[in-house]
């Protein structure tokens, strides 16, 4: 079992040393009162002694306690006293030793001159000893007040250095951070919490904030800013920002406490969660498209295939354009169900499988032709192909794949009598496919989101059938392969795409 001291028990060698201290220091200035009082011929009298004795114990004393707080001071700022350091320090105390020593004597000297009084030997001791000891003791307090001056400099800088590390971890964070006072108003902020709020941080600082989420957004904040939930409590806004765009933030207030106990002040953390949001919307979308477009050509399946079961005197033709229906609709399921594993596949993150083998140019456009020829006769195609013996190196399924993706495009949204062009040939070491429709087109907005999953036009979402994977399917194969696809497009004057695949050294 361990013991522990009692607390007088560890302070009695303190107060053994500052007695030892008291008792050197009043023999020490007895002792020179005795010399100087031989020297000086005067009568040896005890009641002389009293003063010196109690003068010397108090200036034993103070000494004492003045190194006491110097070795605390030393301490405190983890100083080491090495040799020259200690040299330093034994040659500083000597000179205002000596230096209190001379003041007082050139003091003695003068009142010694004025008063006409003999000049003896003797009579210097005592300033000698009280000068020197006044100049130790003040040197002793001003090297001390030297040391709790750099302690405190040092203090600052680390507190300054911890400060700079604190505000460089705030920002480096992606998360916006908004800390208040206990009044709930703002004190720091870091950079994304600007960039989020999109307000200045001189605008933010000493703000209520309460005003500053009032400033950026319509969604009641009272409730959410006054909480007192004490796990935190998180709350979604709409940020509306200076350019018009709205920002979908997900905000969270956590209580700061100071030993267990709350101090008012709490820290505000920002997470910006539009592209969440946004994709959330365009998968919700997507499932009610993906649901109708699946359904539909399902539903006409199943209709017509009972029909033709029920009715087995249908004329010939009747029931060969049943079976076309049929056969067309399920080809379109069968294209979809496709399109949405190759793009799970590579959501997955596990590459496009290829397979790559030699081929002429041709192979694939013979392919483009049957596919044009076998659509609906409402759209015309013109071709336009060049240097057909070019050899490619690709996957040639993967390729008709991403063309019959475009070419479908530009057939649902081209008018009725409307002319597809489709281009091929090789532009320095690429071979380019290039599909041109004179359909609806695009506004530049939406064409910069053309290879985004889940996305449509907003012009052709209630009208034309699709769920918004075909040209992100179609950027992916042209990726695996090392190409490079461009779409150019506008309002009312049509899309053009063009694939470009390069051509291996010995391509001929």
């Amino acid at each position: 079992m361990q013991h522990t001291s009692k607390p007088y028990l560890n302070s009695a060698p303190k107060v053994l040393l500052y007695a030892t201290a008291f008792v050197l220091g009043a023999l020490a200035l007895c002792f020179f009162s005795y010399v100087q009082k031989i020297m000086a011929g005067y009568p040896q009298q005890g009641i002389g002694y009293i003063v010196p004795a109690l003068a010397g114990g108090g200036m034993g004393l103070y000494i004492r306690i003045l190194v006491v707080r110097l070795q605390q001071a030393e301490l405190e700022a983890n100083t080491t006293m090495g040799a020259g350091k200690l040299l330093h320090k034994i040659i500083y105390l000597g000179a205002c030793l000596v230096s209190g020593s001379v003041v007082l004597c050139v003091f003695s000297l003068t009142q010694k001159v004025l008063a006409g009084y003999p000049l003896k030997l003797a009579g210097f001791v005592t300033p000698v000893l009280f000068g020197g000891a006044s100049g130790l003791i003040l040197g002793i307090y001003l090297y001390r007040n030297r040391q709790l001056v750099l302690q405190q400099k040092l203090t600052n800088l680390r507190l300054q250095q911890e400060r700079n590390r604190l505000y460089d971890i705030l920002s480096s964070i992606d998360d916006g951070l908004v800390v208040t006072d206990e009044k709930r108003n703002i004190e720091l902020v870091n950079n994304a919490a600007v960039s989020i709020l999109d307000i200045s941080a001189c605008e933010m600082r000493a703000k209520p904030l309460t005003q500053i989420f009032d400033n950026c957004t319509s969604d009641s904040t009272e409730d959410f800013i006054n909480t007192d939930a004490e796990e935190g409590a998180g709350q979604t806004f709409r940020i509306l920002t200076s350019d018009g765009s709205v920002r979908v933030v997900k905000a969270k207030i956590t209580p700061i406490h100071n030993q267990n106990i709350r101090t008012g002040a709490v820290v505000l953390s920002l997470h910006d969660t539009t592209e969440e949001y946004k994709l959330e919307q365009l998968k919700t979308e997507f499932m009610s498209t993906a649901t109708h477009n699946l359904k539909t050509p399902i539903t006409a399946i199943s209709g017509y295939a009972e029909l033709l079961l029920a009715q087995e005197d249908l004329p010939q033709e009747q029931q060969h354009e049943f079976l076309t229906y049929i056969y067309d609709k399920a080809w379109n399921l069968d294209h979809m169900i496709d399109n949405l594993l190759t793009l799970r596949r590579v959501e997955d993150g596990r590459d496009l499988r290829l397979h790559k083998e030699p081929c002429h140019a041709e192979e694939i456009l013979e392919a483009v032709r049957k596919l044009c020829g076998d659509l609906p006769p409402k759209i015309s195609f013109k071709f336009d192909v060049e240097q057909v013996d070019t050899i490619l190196n690709v996957d040639t399924k993967k390729i008709y794949q991403a063309l019959e993706n475009i070419i479908d495009n530009a057939v649902k949204f081209s008018p009725e009598g409307g002319i597809v062009k489709i281009s091929a040939s090789r532009a320095g070491n690429h071979y380019q496919f290039c599909i041109q429709d004179e359909g609806i087109g695009m506004e530049e907005e939406e064409l910069e989101h053309i290879f985004d999953r889940f996305y449509r036009a907003e012009t052709a979402v209630q009208n034309t059938p699709g769920i918004g994977l075909g040209m992100s399917l179609v950027k992916q194969i042209v990726d695996a392969h090392g190409g490079n696809i461009e779409a150019h497009s506008k309002p009312h004057q049509g899309s053009t795409i063009i694939l470009s695949f390069p051509l291996n050294a010995n391509a001929t």
